[in-house]
């Protein structure tokens, strides 16, 4: 997570279900373990395809993402 922090990412995306649950479900343990407060939305790979192809965000299923995407979007202005 630090290097993904210090390469300047913005989200985590994956092709991998045993990735994406482990980047997913344990940013908040690892959180709380080390203090420090790792908030990356994870994406399948696939889910950005279908945001490209004009597929909404609630279609996709982002409202059931544990870290909720709903700041990256604003960020990169990406209309929800």
């Amino acid at each position: 997570m630090k290097a993904i922090q210090a390469a300047g990412a913005n989200c985590v995306v994956v092709v991998c279900p045993a990735c994406y649950q482990q980047f997913e479900f344990n940013q908040k343990e690892l959180n709380k373990k080390n203090n420090s407060e790792y908030k990356f939305p994870v994406f399948y790979l696939s889910e950005l395809v279908a945001l490209a192809f004009g597929f909404n965000p609630t279609e996709l299923g982002f409202n059931f993402h544990r870290i909720k995407p709903n700041l990256l979007f604003e960020s990169i202005q990406f209309t929800l």
